[in-house]
């Protein structure tokens, strides 16, 4: 790995905030709300629709092939019935004193713009932004950002997250991947500057957390979230402030580090390492 420093132009920078309606993106917007980042924008994408569902099954198919989807979607379907119990506990634990509502009438109280598109690089969000003319984002979002949006802010500058000890468990559920590998100490969280490839930016920070066995490893990935909120909220109030952000650039990124969902050979392996542990 290589350091080096984005700098900071002088004086104050403002943000717009690239995230979605779901709680643990819209906790980093509160955070960041709280802090003393100048916030001038709000992007909130939404690809739950049918239309949006159905594109993005069609993607995922056409990526990884018919049956290692239908293995995945088990999976999923199997581990709300098993650990929907203890998920739901978590989640109360950790976001159930948040709403969007309250969110949004903190953004309409302070005159704060925001608005609502399927897709980051949509025409209406595109001139949103433009108009705006951000010095810098703040990336809390499952859905992907192209070079298109990432090229507006006038430092060129994208603040991401992810909740996953990078570079070495990078993509989806990194919770599940680092017990699975037996590598459960490199379960952690990681900010960097988005670039065009899957959580490889120039990293800004990153933080070991212990696993809970007690927990599934989706409830692990909420903690993790959870504290991401913190931490991203700090780092862009420093960028805000002027302050240059030191970064480390990752150097000769192995692809087998970028996971994808498992399936249900995996999942059962997984509830086997879990059992043996407990």
């Amino acid at each position: 790995m290589s350091r080096f420093s984005i700098p900071s132009t002088l004086g104050k920078k403002s943000a717009v905030v690239l995230t979605t309606e779901y709680l643990p993106c819209l906790n980093t917007l509160k955070m960041v709300l709280a802090s003393e980042c100048t916030i001038t924008g709000v992007v909130f994408c939404n690809k739950n629709s049918l239309y949006g569902r159905v594109k993005q099954e069609i993607r995922l198919v056409k990526k990884y092939g018919l049956l290692k989807r239908l293995s995945q979607i088990v999976v999923s379907l199997v581990h709300r019935i098993v650990d929907s119990t203890s998920d739901h506990e978590i989640w109360e634990e950790l976001y159930g004193d948040l709403s969007a509502g309250e969110i949004i009438s903190t953004l309409v109280n302070r005159g704060i713009p925001f608005i609502r598109t399927l897709d980051y690089e949509s025409k209406e969000s595109l001139e949103f932004v433009r108009a705006i003319k951000p010095d810098f984002f703040i990336c809390h979002t499952p859905y992907w950002i192209n070079k298109k949006v990432r090229e507006i802010p006038t430092e060129k500058v994208s603040i991401g997250s992810h909740p996953g000890f990078v570079p070495y468990y990078r993509g989806a559920h990194s919770a599940f991947w680092c017990m699975y590998d037996g590598n459960s100490e490199l379960n952690g969280y990681s900010i960097f500057c988005l670039n065009g490839g899957v959580d490889s930016g120039s990293l800004i920070e990153r933080k070991k957390v212990r696993y809970r066995t007690d927990i599934s490893f989706r409830a692990n990935d909420l903690i993790l979230l959870k504290l991401i909120s913190i931490d991203q909220a700090r780092i862009a109030e420093k960028f805000s402030k002027g302050i240059s952000l030191k970064q480390v650039q990752h150097n000769n990124l192995d692809p087998r580090q970028v996971r994808k969902a498992p399936g249900i050979i995996e999942y059962c392996r997984f509830r086997k390492i879990m059992e043996e542990i407990k």
